[in-house]
């Protein structure tokens, strides 16, 4: 019986188990599992892959159609598939990463679909055009280690959510829309290591929670509405190498804890409101190399523990209240390139190390109150591209004390060896010797500015060499001898400025040639013989003032060439002869002086000449026209011979004509006399000369006045203020004119006109195009006056109580009339000698245009009124509008018109006058006696949000409008400071209004460039050696990035289509030229749009070499190292 396979196994084992223990036969089924779970899986990243391309595709369709045009290669249902922008991970189907940037890309992230996207790492939509809110559900993506939304339009607030977002570590919202505040719940975000906020709307105070962030390596939230103080939490942040708080609204001090950020690199708190002194805790930050602290209200000293930081390299404090002398301890700053200390009230010496380390690029002491001697370690600065010592006391040899007559063996620390200098700004100080020779070997000087000094000896002739050089100012020193020929070769010059020296001579012809020119000045010397006719050739200038010399013959006929000229200046010379006839094509003329000539014949037509006042044409004898104070031309004709009978009928009509004459005359003056002995007249003082002033036929012009407003009838009156009446006089000649008659208590005070006829004459030659020109003032026993420029719109409190005009008030206007307002007070304050203090800024005195541009009247009028009164509460500012501080002082100075610049602005954004505001404000103005510091505040109700405060009769503002109106609002509100200390000057205001303002140029600066290259200029951009890319004012001595940058500008061009020839190619020159200018790092030194605007048109001389030569260098402007906003 024969034994089956199943009998050969054991009862106690099944076949599955004998199967189990043969390994073969176990890697079998383990290789059948794997492929059965391969499988499972695979299924699910297929469907999961399906789901995250189908989330893409439904998002992608909600763009617009050049957005999804952008992304073609989106098709099929594999996002992992070569779809732009999207990376995967190993496995197939698993997005990870989503980098979409510079794709211009339009919509909103509302169609998105986050929780498909569960692995995904990276977001990066940096440099679209989306918009719309950040959506909540951004936080399904749970293990997103970037988030980076920066260069887009989104708006409203940061997801409360985003503190679910544990794992994040780069965190980029810069440079949309967002508003509200920093969520609290970002303090859970311990693994954060950048924090971009910079360039949006949020507010509110930066949260304790912040210091919660102990992984932070960059803060930077600039550009924005953040209130409050820098909380002390900060000093948990000890990995922070980067702290950009700049352009806020931050106040309180600068908290001790800051010394306690050991790992710092650069400090950005500029344009603040800090104040308080600096901590001495600052001298442990032993790593930091930028510190930037510029345009707040810091006081005191510097710290002498500013000595340790050795490393620094970027120091700028200026525009701040800082006094004192500097410590001794700043000579061991060996390694700076930047020192910036302007506009302080510094004193005493500067360190004599300064420049030790040799390495210093840029030293900026302007406007302080330095004196003694300029350092000798300047001597090392070979490096130097900006020196600006304007505007102290220093007195100094500048041949001596800046090494640029050494001797031989000081050969290095000449002039000529500093071949980076591009600036030197030395201006209104006491420095004496001659100007060097070997300045003419700093061949990159742009700028050279040594006016308002005592440097004597001639002008150099090797200054010709400065092929670099647009502006030379040397005016107001004692400089002699004649003007060098070879200034023809600046063939950059643009602005020339010879004027109060005692240069003689004639004016070259060769001056001619500087075609760049647009600003002239040689007043004030003793140039003799003729205006050379080449003048005629500078087609661009705009400026020229040959005044105060001893200038004959006849004025050239090519002047009336200079077709876009403003302002004309030929008075107090010998000219002769007829006006030109070309000048009635200076149809852009807006200021015209002739006074003080032998000038004959008829005025011009031009517009300019039929406006000007009488003291713009006086004494020239030969002159004449309709204009008052000028004899009328007569034009005669030829006649026939008389015959005798006709001369002898003519000789007795004239003897009969003169007898009867003689008859009536003598009856009419005894009559005269019989009433005069009857009758008293008012006399005028002998001390008052009528219009004298005012310069025009002062009997006829009273009289015109008076006929023309019918003797000041209410029919023609047009507004009242704080001093008199304003009547809209018309006068014969059709100009109008408006026309302040005094209340007779103040024509009473003018007892002692003759004391103040120089501050008067000033008042009339005051220029700005946000100031009312005020032809003149007419004392008169009857009724006395001034005579003002005629604003149509009238007065802005006239404006804002109408409704129908308030509406047309729209907020881009009103944002216009704050900056025009700010622009001309700024101008009173800082750029008049003396400054000028208007005293009762108000709405009232606030006149508007007919394209609504604002004109600040009655400037200066309370002083003239009651100079030498000393009570001054009675005059300085209108009830509502004037500093708190008048109350307990008799002091009026330009804080004081601060304060009601302040008051104004909250009324252009009210609508109304803010005396509630400023009653709810925790100092109130109300009881602003110093003692009053402490005292609580009034309970009245303050709105908490800026959108509660605006004029509630228009529209809110949108987008860039509202966040230039928030920062109006902020400078509106620093100006009711109760201390006026702590209130900005008017100088800080106009900066800060154009530094937003300059925003807008260098978006406009990019565009230009990217319809030039045909795509977005980054690499360009980067390749330049401050790179925007950071928008910040990084240090300078960072390193420019490793980008090659193009020579040629032919490089440049979009090439998919042929390049450009003839005047089109010129014009792309022009307009990349324009462009780059518009991306200069400093906000300042960028071209105003208005500029831009005139750049574009075609009056520039054409670049002579073909488009394939034109260098990308020569398009490129010292727009990097200078001050001053500049086209090349």
């Amino acid at each position: 019986m024969g034994i089956s396979p199943r009998d050969m196994i054991p009862r106690h084992e099944t076949l599955s188990s004998i199967f189990f223990k043969v390994p073969f036969l176990q890697l079998l089924v383990h290789y059948f599992s794997c492929m059965e779970f391969a499988y499972a899986a695979s299924s699910t990243t297929s469907s999961s892959g399906r789901n995250q391309a189908e989330a893409l595709l439904n998002w992608k369709a909600s763009l617009d159609s050049q957005s999804q045009s952008r992304l073609s290669s989106w098709v099929g249902n594999n996002a992992c598939n070569s779809w732009v922008g999207i990376s995967c991970t190993n496995n197939p189907g698993v997005v990870t990463n989503m980098t979409l940037t510079h794709l211009g890309l339009k919509g909103t992230l509302e169609a998105f679909n986050f929780s498909a996207f569960t692995d995904l790492l990276i977001l990066n939509f940096w440099n679209n055009s989306l918009y719309g809110n950040i959506p909540a559900n951004v936080t399904n993506l749970t293990k997103l280690k970037q988030l980076r939304l920066c260069t887009n339009h989104f708006t409203g607030n940061i997801p409360p959510e985003i503190g679910v977002l544990a794992n994040l570590e780069f965190i980029s919202f810069c440079q949309n829309y967002l508003t509200g505040f920093i969520p609290a719940s970002i303090g859970n975000l311990t693994k954060l290591s950048i924090l971009y906020l910079w360039s949006n709307q949020l507010s509110g105070s930066i949260p304790q929670e912040i210091g919660l962030l102990r992984s932070l390596h960059k803060l930077s939230m600039s550009w924005n509405l953040f209130m409050g103080t820098i909380p002390a939490t900060i000093r948990n942040l000890t990995n922070l190498s980067s702290l950009e708080l700049w352009n806020n609204q931050l106040s309180g001090s600068l908290p001790q804890e800051i010394g306690l950020l050991h790992s710092i690199n650069e400090i950005f708190l500029n344009q603040n409101f800090l104040s308080g002194t600096i901590p001495s805790s600052i001298g442990n930050l032993t790593n930091v190399y930028s510190l930037i602290l510029a345009m707040n209200n810091f006081s005191g000293t510097l710290p002498a523990s500013i000595g340790k930081l050795t490393g620094l390299s970027d120091l700028r404090l200026q525009v701040n209240l800082f006094s004192g002398v500097l410590p001794l301890e700043m000579n061991n700053l060996t390694q700076l390139k930047t020192l910036h200390l302007s506009g302080n009230q510094l004193t005493g010496h500067l360190p004599q190390d300064i420049c030790l380390g040799g390495l210093l690029v840029n030293l900026t002491v302007a406007s302080n109150h330095f004196s003694g001697p300029i350092p000798k370690t300047l001597r090392n600065c070979t490096n130097l591209v900006r020196l600006r010592l304007d505007w102290n006391n220093f007195r100094s040899n500048i041949s001596e004390d800046l090494g640029v007559y050494p001797d031989l063996d000081y050969v290095s620390s000449s002039w000529g060896q500093c071949k980076n200098m591009t600036s030197l700004k030395i201006s209104g100080n006491n420095i004496s010797g001659k100007l060097p020779s070997e300045l003419g070997n700093a061949v990159q000087l742009r700028l050279i500015d040594l006016s308002w000094n005592h440097i004597e000896g001639a002008i150099p002739p090797e200054l010709g060499n400065l092929n670099l050089l647009f502006n030379l100012s040397l005016n107001s020193n004692q400089l002699s001898g004649t003007i060098p020929p070879e200034l023809k070769m600046l063939s950059s010059l643009e602005y020339l400025n010879l004027a109060e020296n005692n240069l003689s001579g004639s004016i070259i012809k060769e001056l001619g040639e500087c075609v760049r020119l647009s600003y002239m000045n040689l007043s004030h010397n003793k140039f003799v013989e003729r205006i050379p006719p080449e003048i005629g050739h500078l087609h661009l200038l705009r400026y020229l003032d040959l005044s105060h010399n001893l200038l004959a013959g006849e004025i050239p006929s090519e002047l009336g060439f200079l077709r876009v000229i403003e302002m004309l200046n030929l008075s107090h010379n010998n000219l002769s002869g007829l006006i030109p006839a070309t000048f009635d094509r200076l149809s852009s003329l807006t200021s015209i002086n002739i006074s003080y000539n032998e000038l004959e014949g008829r005025l011009p037509n031009s517009k300019a000449f039929q406006e000007a006042s009488f003291d713009e044409y006086r004494n020239n004898s030969g002159l004449c026209g309709e204009l008052s104070g000028l004899r009328p031309c007569y034009t005669t004709k030829r006649c026939k011979p008389m015959t005798q009978k006709t001369k002898m009928v003519i000789a007795i009509t004239v003897i009969g004509c003169l007898l009867f004459s003689f008859s009536i005359g003598g009856c009419t003056f005894l009559t005269y006399e019989r009433v005069r002995r009857k009758q008293q007249k008012a006399v005028v003082p002998e001390h008052i000369d009528l219009f004298t002033v005012l310069g025009h036929d002062g009997k006829l012009l009273y009289e015109n006045i008076m006929e023309a407003t019918e003797g000041f009838d209410s029919k023609y009156l047009i507004g009242e203020g704080g001093h008199g009446t304003v009547y809209k006089a018309i006068m014969a000649t059709d100009r109008v004119v408006a026309v302040k008659k005094l209340h007779a208590s103040e024509a009473g005070n003018l007892l002692n006109l003759k004391a103040f006829e120089s501050e008067i004459c000033v008042l009339t030659k005051i220029r700005h195009r946000n100031i009312a020109k005020l032809y003149g003032f007419c004392p008169h026993p009857k009724q006395s006056f001034l005579v003002y420029e005629y604003i149509e719109k009238g007065s802005l409190r006239k404006v804002l109580t109408n409704e129908e005009q308030a509406m047309e008030l729209d907020w881009t206007k009103r944002l216009n009339i704050v900056k025009g307002l700010a622009s001309a007070l700024a101008y009173l304050h800082h750029d008049c000698s003396p400054p000028i203090v208007h005293r009762d800024v108000s709405s009232s005195n606030i006149l508007l245009d007919r394209e609504w541009e604002a004109h600040l009247s009655d400037f200066g009028t309370a002083k003239l009124l009651m100079p030498d009164s000393s009570h001054w509460t009675s005059l300085a500012g209108t009830f509502g509008y004037s500093a708190p501080e008048i109350a307990y002082t008799t002091k009026v100075n330009e804080k004081s018109d601060v304060y009601s610049f302040g008051v104004v602005t909250l009324e252009i954004i009210m609508g109304k006058h803010p005396e509630e505001l400023i009653s709810s404000l925790s100092s109130p103005p109300s009881s602003s006696l110093p003692s009053s510091s402490s005292s609580p505040p009034l309970s009245v109700n303050r709105p908490e949000l800026l959108i509660e405060l605006l004029d509630q009769r228009i529209p809110p503002p949108r987008n860039r409008v509202a966040n230039g109106l928030a920062c109006i609002t902020r400078i509106g509100l620093a100006c009711l400071n109760i201390n006026p200390i702590s209130r900005p000057t008017m100088r800080q205001i106009a900066y800060t209004m154009k530094v937003n303002e300059k925003s807008d140029v260098y978006s406009f600066g990019v565009v230009t460039l990217e319809i030039i290259m045909g795509k977005h200029p980054e690499e360009l951009i980067s390749s330049l050696s401050s790179p925007p890319s950071s928008s910040l004012p990084s240090s300078s001595s960072s390193p420019p990035l490793s980008v090659n940058r193009p020579e040629l500008l032919i490089e440049l061009l979009d090439q998919r289509i042929p390049p450009p020839r003839n005047r089109v190619a010129n014009g792309l020159a022009c307009i990349t030229r324009i462009g780059l200018a518009c991306l200069n790092i400093n906000p300042i030194s960028r071209p105003t749009m208005r500029q831009v605007s005139l750049e574009l048109v075609p009056r520039r001389p054409p670049i002579e070499q073909p488009l394939s030569s034109i260098r990308l260098d020569d398009l490129l402007p010292s727009i990097h190292h200078t001050d001053e906003a500049h086209i090349p």
